[in-house]
């Protein structure tokens, strides 16, 4: 999906996910597609009926690095890939892992603001509706702007909210999850992604 990705912002979001196993923005009781064809027809339609479990959707969700190495060490076959795509058969799996959940809505937002991840347009387009111009658009617009970026302080620091600029103490990189398809279609291995 086409999203406009401040990745100088994440670091300090992965510092709002400490002890969240799963991160993303959810969506809730997504319908199940019948027909084959559809896209993302659903062949086990039969177990799930006619609405899907809540799950992050795909655009952009991170999974902690201990979680994605309980997917990865499954062995192969062992994980089934749903016709929804990766967003949901990687939550049915963490499902089946008793993962612990958090929505981060900086994740899924419209528009820039302070602590916004991710613009993309959800429910409407999987990204961005019109990637080349909106791309344009964002990266001009100051509020989106990382060379300086900002951040809210949350109320559990005690700054209820307050603006804070911040350019030092923030590492450079962030070793990123990789979901690559293995041999088998209806499978996927995560790799580490050292959070």
């Amino acid at each position: 999906d086409d999203v406009y990705f401040r990745a100088a912002l994440l670091p300090r979001a992965v510092e709002r996910w400490k002890g969240a196993e799963y991160v993303g923005c959810f969506r809730r009781r997504g319908r199940v597609r019948l027909s084959p064809r559809h896209t993302f027809f659903e062949t086990g339609h039969q177990l799930l009926g006619t609405t899907y479990f809540t799950y992050a959707t795909g655009s952009t969700y991170a999974v902690r690095s201990d979680a994605a190495a309980l997917i990865s060490e499954m062995p192969p076959g062992a994980l089934r890939f749903f016709g929804c795509g990766d967003d949901c058969s990687v939550a049915m799996w963490l499902v089946a892992f008793n993962a612990s959940v958090l929505e981060d809505g900086a994740l899924c937002r419209w528009e820039c603001d302070p602590d916004t991840v991710t613009v993309r347009h959800h429910g409407r387009c999987p990204g961005l509706c019109n990637p080349l111009e909106d791309i344009h658009r964002l990266h001009v617009d100051p509020r989106c702007d990382a060379s300086t970026p900002t951040f809210v302080e949350s109320a559990s620091e005690g700054k209820g909210g307050r603006i804070k600029s911040r350019r030092d103490d923030m590492p450079l990189w962030v070793p990123p999850c990789i979901i690559t398809n293995s041999e088998r279609t209806d499978t996927m291995r995560l790799e580490s992604c050292g959070w």
